[in-house]
Order: structure tokens, then C-alpha cells, then sequence
């Protein structure tokens, strides 16, 4: 899959399943680009497609300050450059196949969580220094944020948990946010005043709002209309099947959450505050898009699997609660003309994440083990059967036998 990830420079990284490149935001000329190899891995028998990488390959981000910018490859390589002078500070390998990379907030630190359910933390400063181990899952890391203080740092995994963890002491636990029915795919913080709200998605298909020190949920918002309508006996199975949250977005301007839905042309948006949370009108795509992205100036940016309009832009209008989001023409910007180049996105073709193999299954174990035991009786009985009628065939034979032997010894009287 492609992603977008705006600095606060105003710089856009495209990253794909082929490379990354950093677009400058006055004229979209190309800053700098770094190409990856990427291996295919091999399926094996009985899969209809590699889920070794669910769609983390090529991962990146800026940091707070746009001075940084880090690399991940699915080679596993983790690079990091200025951004001034685009000079490669560090090279590091990772312990296992990544799924996010996120820099501290001062800068210092660059973290880093795998499919193994461990996060590492990697010096920025001095690129000698060991990796230190921050925290462990006993399931996959799936998302992970770090507030703006620096003092929480908040993974999600494959378990439905969303473990809030005091950094750097990760073995402190402040909270969990419990009630999450499936896999917690993404989160994302969004500043309220002075406290910051979590927002989550996943496989249930809910986007869940949190008070992340407390672990207590806000509130939550279903993305799938079909689902409310149904009756609560048939909710479980209706959740499972619904399309699970790929991908969430948030505007610090205009404290808006945007959230991606798996395999839907549907865009759902909220407006969030401490004290509700308002869904508005939600925008359609020409195909299911790969992720969205909100620029420094509030605007809405969407990359797709499209040929003829790969990249969409949708500018706010209006003010709240009448707050909506219009399509520009794909001229009015030429870092839209840049990004747009579908020979650079065209490798992301059918690699999307597919998410729904994080699903777990349920096996009804005990209804196959009674059909069995069942069987065992049956045979049982009618081995027994058979052998009864054996044996009752072979005591009439027999008494047969010994009632001629009797007969044939009796004397005859002569007559």
C-alpha cells in the first residue's frame, strides 16, 4: 500500500512499496528519494496471498520538528536523515519485521514496535548505542502514539488491548482502554486543551474515543451503518464480518478525525472536543484508497488505487456544525501534480494490508469431538450386534450338534 505523511514544514513524503520521496511544498520538485528492494516472499501451500508483512513493508516519518526524517525497510533497516542537508545520520537493524516507527517528542529517540509484540527504543544521538527494550506484547504490535510530553507512551496489538505505558519506565502501566471486540489496528492523539484524546480503530468497526489516563472510552462511533440496524442477537456475527478501520487521520486545526474503512469508497468524519464528538459528512472515493493525510493547512489528502486520479485533496469549508469538505481540481497545487505520479505508486497494486487475516477464528472443537465420540458408539454397537448374532448362531449350532451326537448314541430297539 502507499501512505502520505506531512511535515510540519510543509514537506510531503509518498512512501511505497518500491521506495519513499520527500516533495518540497513551494514547487513539488523531489528533495530527496531512497529506493528499496523489496523481496517477494514465498507463499506457502494452501495461502492465497504472503501475509508475512500484512502491508507494513516501507514505513516512515518526520519528526515533531521536520528536522528528521527515519526509514524503515522490510529488509530490515532503519535509517535516519537531516532533513536540512539530507545526510544520512545512522543505520541500525532491527530485531524482527517492524510495523511502526515514531520519534520522541525531544527528539532523541526514535522507537520502534514489531510483529513480535516488543518495542525497542534506538539513540538518535549517539548511533553506537545499544537498542533498548521498552516493553513487550504477547501479541503483534499494531499501532503505537507517544504524547506530546513525552511521558506516555500507548501501543495497541492483535488481542484488543490498548496498553497506556509510562515513558521511559514502560514496565510502569498507567492504564488500559478495555472494550475494543477485535484487533486494534490504529490510533491516533489529537490535542484538547490540555488534555489529549486517543482515538482508536479496528476490526470491530468502531472509532472508539478515550481518555487515555484513565482508560475510560468516550464514546464510540460505528462506520458501518448496516451494523446499527441490526438485532443484538445477530451484532457478534455482524461486527466480525463488518469492514474493519484501516487508517485514522486527525487536523489539529480543525480538531477533525478521519477514518479509512477496508475495502469502502467512504471517508467518515468527525469533529471531536472533551465534550462530544459529531460525525459530518462523510466524502467518497474513486476506489477504496490506500490511506489519507491532513496537511499544515487543514486540508484532506487521499492516496488511491486509481491510474487516472491516484491522489484526491478536499479543502474544509464553512464553520462548524456546518463544517463540510469540497474536492479541489487536480491543478491548484503542484505538489498534487508531483504526488500524483502513477508510475511510482502503480507497485502498491493489490499489496493492501488485509487486515481481515488478523481475524481470529473461532473452532468449535467440542460439536466435532461429540460427532466423533457418536461414531464410536454406533460402530461399537454394531460390532456388538454382530458379534451377539454370531454368538447366538454358533450355540444353536452347537446344540444342534450335541442333539445329533445324542441321537445317533441312543440304542434302536429291534423290531
Amino acid at each position: 500500500m502507499a501512505d502520505l505523511l506531512w511535515s510540519c514544514r510543509g514537506d510531503l513524503a509518498v512512501a511505497c512499496d518500491t521506495g519513499v520521496k520527500v516533495l518540497g511544498a513551494s514547487d513539488g520538485s523531489c528533495k530527496f528519494s531512497h529506493a528499496v528492494t523489496n523481496k517477494p516472499q514465498e507463499i506457502q501451500p494452501g495461502q492465497e496471498f504472503d501475509t508475512s508483512t500484512l502491508g507494513h513493508g516501507v514505513l516512515c516519518c518526520f519528526s515533531n520538528s521536520g528536522k528528521l526524517f527515519a526509514l524503515c525497510t522490510p529488509q530490515k533497516e532503519l535509517l535516519i536523515w537531516h532533513t536540512n542537508d539530507w545526510k544520512l545520520l545512522s543505520k541500525r537493524e532491527v530485531v524482527r519485521r517492524t510495523t511502526v516507527i515514531l520519534f520522541t517528542n525531544e527528539e532523541d529517540y526514535i522507537i520502534a514496535g514489531n510483529k513480535g509484540g516488543e518495542v525497542y527504543r534506538f539513540s538518535i544521538l549517539n548511533s553506537e548505542q545499544d537498542k533498548e527494550l521498552l516493553l513487550g506484547h504477547v501479541s503483534m504490535i499494531l499501532d503505537m502514539v507517544i504524547t506530546k510530553d513525552d511521558k506516555f507512551l500507548i501501543t495497541s496489538d492483535r488481542d484488543e488491548k490498548i496498553r497506556v505505558s509510562c515513558y521511559p519506565n514502560c514496565y510502569n502501566i498507567r492504564s488500559f482502554c478495555l472494550g475494543s471486540l477485535d484487533f486494534v489496528s490504529c490510533l491516533t492523539l489529537l490535542p484538547a486543551g490540555n488534555e489529549d484524546i486517543l482515538i482508536s480503530g479496528g476490526g470491530d468497526g468502531f472509532v472508539r474515543f478515550w481518555n487515555p489516563k484513565s482508560g475510560e472510552e468516550i464514546t464510540s462511533m460505528m462506520t458501518d451503518d448496516r451494523v446499527e440496524n441490526d438485532k443484538e442477537e445477530n451484532l457478534k456475527e455482524s461486527l466480525l464480518n463488518c469492514p474493519a478501520v484501516s487508517h485514522l487521520a486527525c487536523c489539529h486545526k480543525n480538531s477533525v478525525v478521519c477514518a479509512v474503512k477496508e475495502r469502502c469508497q467512504t471517508l467518515c468524519l468527525y469533529h471531536t472536543s472533551v465534550k462530544e464528538v459529531t460525525s459530518l459528512p462523510s466524502l467518497q472515493t474513486s476506489v477504496p484508497p490506500w490511506s489519507v493525510a491532513f496537511d499544515p493547512e487543514g486540508r484532506l489528502w487521499c492516496v488511491q488505487p486509481h491510474p487516472e486520479e491516484p491522489v484526491l485533496v478536499f479543502e474544509p469549508r464553512g464553520a462548524l456544525p456546518n463544517l463540510t469538505y469540497v474536492k479541489l481540481s487536480s491543478d491548484f497545487s503542484p505538489v498534487l501534480l508531483s504526488a500524483s505520479d502513477w508510475n511510482f505508486l502503480k507497485g502498491c497494486v493489490d499489496k493492501e494490508r488485509k487486515l481481515d487475516t488478523l481475524r481470529k477464528k473461532e473452532v468449535d472443537n467440542i460439536s466435532e469431538y461429540f460427532a466423533r465420540k457418536e461414531d464410536r458408539i454406533g460402530k461399537k454397537k454394531g460390532k456388538s450386534a454382530t458379534e451377539d448374532n454370531t454368538r447366538t448362531e454358533s450355540l444353536h449350532t452347537a446344540h444342534e450338534e450335541i442333539a445329533e451326537s445324542h441321537e445317533a448314541k441312543r440304542p434302536r430297539l429291534e423290531t
